[in-house]
């Protein structure tokens, strides 16, 4: 399992007892824990993960801050095993109002996320990005402002 974009490696840290072995991938972390490796990466470039290497990718709120989002998915086809998995979720095209006005007007949010959004991806968008894959399912949740993606190899 690997977790891209990890952040602080919350979410693997809830689901630690759920797999064996887990990666967390982002460019400030480090370390390892209890059945994590931390590994420090920049997601516009290659995975540091070797070919066909884990059974789930996840990936939250993350395409939208990359610079080259078709190669993103591309690492992710190329280090998930055949038959694997993966999650990502990214805010909807039209939630681009609402998180600025949440960010600049009310500022509930961090404004230096907000302008650290490249893109906001339609769904004709993601099924370009992900056309390597076997399967594609795209759902809205939030109230349709954010998108679900599951792809499978």
């Amino acid at each position: 399992m690997a977790d891209c974009g990890c952040g602080s490696g919350e979410f693997l840290k809830y689901i630690r007892n759920r797999t064996t072995k887990a990666f967390g991938i982002d460019f400030v972390v480090k370390g390892t824990a209890d059945k994590i490796i931390y590994l420090k990466a920049d997601l516009n470039k290659r995975i540091p993960l070797p070919d066909e290497s884990v059974d789930v990718v996840t990936a939250l709120a993350v395409l939208e801050h990359l610079d080259n989002p078709l190669n993103f998915i591309s690492e992710i086809f190329r280090i998930l095993k055949k038959q694997g998995i993966c999650v990502l979720t990214t805010p909807a095209p039209f939630s681009k109002p609402l998180l600025e006005f949440l960010a600049y007007k009310l500022k509930i949010i961090s404004v230096n996320d907000i302008q650290d959004h490249k893109h906001y991806f339609s769904r004709e968008d993601l099924l370009a990005l992900s056309r390597e894959f076997t399967s594609i399912n795209i759902r809205y949740f939030l109230f349709n402002l954010n998108t679900l993606v599951v792809l499978s190899k």
